[in-house]
């Protein structure tokens, strides 16, 4: 064999084998990219997922809390201290009441049937004094056929 016909052959192998790796590294390329949008995507549906999941189990707490407070709203209402007019045992009753669901609440407020301020839970004297038999701060309810609860933020 002509040592000029080996130099050739070597290189043309030579040349098939850069080729080789060549078109194999841009295969490779290009799967890692499918592979990497296929991840990405995958993952972000995920995270959709668990948010959505999320959202629920955290609306279904809300609900069942303010399920509650509706039920204690309902009974503080009934109760036969507010009924009666009874201030100095309806403000215990008002206040434990409010520090129950202080997580949701910021305070109760008691208003007599013209909408005046009888009593706001958890508020000192003097805050207290300065509010005392005024028109409420925030409009609550407005009249209707009948009294129905209504929860303010």
């Amino acid at each position: 064999m002509n040592p000029q016909w080996k130099v050739s052959i070597n290189s043309l192998i030579l040349i098939i084998i850069a080729a080789v790796a060549i078109i194999l590294s841009a295969f490779s390329y290009q799967y890692f990219a499918v592979a990497s949008r296929e991840i990405v995507n995958i993952a972000s549906e995920e995270i959709r997922l668990n948010a959505e999941i999320q959202a629920y189990d955290f609306s279904k707490i809300l609900e069942n809390r303010l399920e509650s407070m509706t039920v204690l709203l309902q009974t503080l209402a009934d109760s036969p201290a507010i009924q009666n007019n009874e201030f100095e045992r309806a403000k215990v009753i008002i206040n434990f009441r409010e520090n129950y669901t202080s997580d949701l609440t910021d305070f109760y407020m008691w208003l007599d049937r013209e909408g005046k301020i009888v009593w706001i839970s958890n508020m000192n004297s003097t805050a207290y004094q300065k509010y005392e038999g005024t028109a409420s701060l925030f409009i609550l309810f407005e009249p209707v056929l009948g009294f129905s609860e209504y929860v303010t933020s």
